[in-house]
């Protein structure tokens, strides 16, 4: 038995939750310079946050609820689709673009309004699993645009066959609009090596991945990162910026855009290793 350690850090999901929990509440005086007013592109609801809090999974939009990460995925689908208006509940409806959603969050119903939108699930229907593609059930080169935020990290390996189906299941000149969490290495860190026969078994108050290699060796895999939520939530990798965008021209995708820039009058905290990347299928 191989004993390996994989990740040596928190786990993202709680920090989410603590991000959630502690976010403060503003003080009377709103010119404070240590809050920022901002206006949410998703519901269009005027806004503050704490200046200190404006990060990639937090600043909460008083109305819809949705924070910076999924503002970031709302941005830059309007700017690629709409000619005239940022925020998504101002938008004039497109349902002559059709898209799919993969497990995406609070902006569903706006989605579903404006688009020809359906939202997806690993584990529950409408399912789609991004690995194994029920091709039956999804219609290759029929979709516009795919929204995928902070789920590739999940899909087991390889991730080769993720990206070959999104660009299948896009038409020629569609868009996977991607989130990941990314780091400036030179490369991204696959967590699991080699994985064949495998399982999540818990240990007590832990979780294992216990994994028979293709030549019969038996390693089991500890101090694993979850990220919480619904379905598949181990971590397998963990992407770089260069790893990302090597795997989308891997895929015959092309980079149109990557959104790395704050937007502050939106509360949308971007960053080189916090980025939206929108990936085009060529025409």
């Amino acid at each position: 038995m191989v004993g390996i350690g994989v990740l040596r850090r928190p786990a993202r999901g709680c920090l989410r939750l603590l991000h959630r929990m502690a976010e403060p509440v503003p003080p009377a005086d709103l010119e404070d310079p240590e809050w920022t007013p901002f206006l949410c592109n998703v519901c269009g609801m005027p806004n503050y946050a704490a200046r200190r809090w404006l990060a990639r999974e937090s600043g909460h939009c008083m109305k819809c609820r949705c924070y910076s990460r999924l503002r970031s995925i709302v941005y830059a689908l309007t700017a690629h689709f709409s000619t005239d208006e940022i925020i998504l509940a101002r938008m004039k409806p497109r349902k002559d673009v059709r898209g799919l959603g993969c497990s995406d969050g609070r902006y569903v119903r706006l989605l579903a309004e404006k688009f020809d939108y359906v939202n997806t699930f690993y584990d529950h229907k409408p399912q789609l699993d991004l690995c194994n593609v029920d091709w039956t059930r999804w219609t290759p080169d029929s979709f516009d645009f795919i929204t995928c935020s902070d789920v590739l990290e999940h899909v087991e390996p390889p991730v080769e066959r993720t990206f070959d189906n999104m660009r299948r299941l896009l038409k020629p000149g569609g868009v996977a609009i991607l989130t990941v969490p990314t780091t400036l290495d030179p490369a991204t860190h696959e967590h699991f090596h080699d994985l064949h026969d495998w399982r999540i078994k818990s240990e007590g108050k832990q979780r294992v991945v216990v994994n028979r290699r293709r030549d019969g060796t038996i390693e089991r895999f500890d101090n694993l990162c979850f990220h919480g939520g619904e379905g598949m939530t181990l971590e397998f990798r963990l992407f770089s910026r260069k790893g990302l965008i090597d795997s989308i021209q891997n895929a015959g995708l092309r980079v149109a855009t990557i959104h790395d820039r704050s937007v502050e009058v939106h509360a949308i905290a971007l960053s080189p290793n916090n980025f939206v990347l929108v990936a085009q299928k060529p025409r």
